[in-house]
């Protein structure tokens, strides 16, 4: 974001002081003004939850999480938010101790489908990277 004001000119002219003082006073107080706007654009904002998010402003880039209960059908989960622009990589593990296989494909920008080589419903984790 650019701060907008105009050049004050005809400071040489010791009889319009007064007048340009105030016009001074005026660009100063359009500044402050948009400072608060500026800085409010540039703060990281979060969804602090099970299935939540995290938006970096100065980079783009936003990290999700959240959990959801698979077996062998592909099971299509929704993301938090949807991206902005694509989804990056989706990483899905599975939260019991035992020894099978979690897999993820077919990301969008609002969701992607995830699988366990079981037949039963386990729980499993999952974290996306996206902008």
């Amino acid at each position: 974001m650019a701060f907008a004001f105009s050049p004050v000119t005809g400071l040489n002219d010791a009889s319009q002081f007064p007048a340009k003082d105030a016009l001074i006073r005026e660009h100063i107080q359009t500044l402050l003004q948009q400072i608060p706007a500026y800085y409010d654009a540039q703060i990281n904002t979060a969804l602090r939850s099970a299935n939540g998010w995290f938006k970096d402003k100065a980079t783009g880039l936003i990290l999700q999480w959240g959990t959801a209960s698979v077996n062998s059908t592909p099971v299509p989960v929704n993301f938090p938010i949807a991206f902005p622009n694509a989804c990056l990589v989706v990483v899905p593990a599975i939260g019991e101790y035992i020894a099978l296989s979690v897999g993820s494909w077919a990301y969008t920008t609002t969701r992607f489908f995830t699988f366990l080589d079981s037949a039963t419903y386990y729980p499993i984790t999952w974290i996306a990277i996206g902008y």
